[in-house]
C-alpha cells in the first residue's frame, strides 16, 4: 500500500517534517506513506515559525478481485483471446505475463502459446490482484472415416443361468 500526499503552503522555501505509523518518502513533489495510521505535518518558514497539522492515512480494504479459468483448445481454434472476469474492484491496469518471456499490459490477449499464464491488476488506490490460468492445446489427428463401414458386435452368452425355481439353457 502506498499513498501520495500533496502538500500546499503559502510559505517560501518551507522545512517539511512528517511523524507518524511508517515512512514518509519524497516523490516527485509529493510524498508517499506507507502505512495507514494518524500523521503530522509540520511547515517551518525561514523565520523558525511553525505550524502542525494532523491527518489520517486509510488503508483500501476493498482490493480487486478476479477469475481467470484454465482453458484449452484444439489447433484450429487458435489464437483464442482471453481477459480476466473482474469481480470487484476499480481496475486501472494490467500486467500479463506467460511461457516464453510473455507480457502485455493489456486487459486482452491472445492466446496462442500453451502454458502458465499470470495476470496481476493494478486498482486506482494501487492495491493489487494476481491470478493465473493454465493454457492447454489439444492436437487432433487429421483422421477420417469413409466408405461402407460397418459395425457390428456379437454377443454370445455361454452357460447355464439358474434361479431358485427353474434352469434355462441359452439358445
Amino acid at each position: 500500500m502506498e499513498s501520495d500526499i500533496t502538500v500546499n503552503t503559502n510559505v517560501q522555501n518551507p522545512d517539511l517534517s512528517f511523524d507518524g505509523p511508517g515512512n514518509v518518502l519524497p516523490n516527485m513533489g509529493a510524498w508517499l506513506v506507507n502505512v495507514p495510521g494518524t500523521y503530522q505535518l509540520t511547515v517551518t518558514d525561514v523565520n523558525m515559525c511553525s505550524a502542525t497539522k494532523s491527518f489520517d492515512v486509510e488503508a483500501d480494504q476493498n482490493t480487486p478481485q478476479i477469475i481467470t479459468p484454465d482453458i484449452s483448445s484444439n489447433c484450429d481454434a487458435l489464437p483464442m483471446s482471453i481477459s480476466p472476469q473482474i469481480i470487484s474492484g476499480n481496475i486501472d491496469s494490467f500486467y500479463w505475463e506467460g511461457p516464453n518471456g510473455f507480457s502485455s499490459p493489456t486487459e486482452e490477449i491472445l492466446l496462442e502459446t500453451p502454458g502458465i499464464y499470470t495476470i496481476t491488476v493494478f486498482d486506482v488506490n494501487a492495491c493489487t490482484a494476481e491470478s493465473s490460468l493454465v493454457f492447454d492445446v489439444i492436437n487432433f489427428s487429421n483422421s477420417s472415416i469413409g466408405g461402407n463401414a460397418k459395425l457390428s458386435s456379437i454377443l454370445e452368452i455361454t452357460g447355464t443361468i439358474s434361479t431358485p425355481d427353474a434352469v434355462a439353457n441359452p439358445l
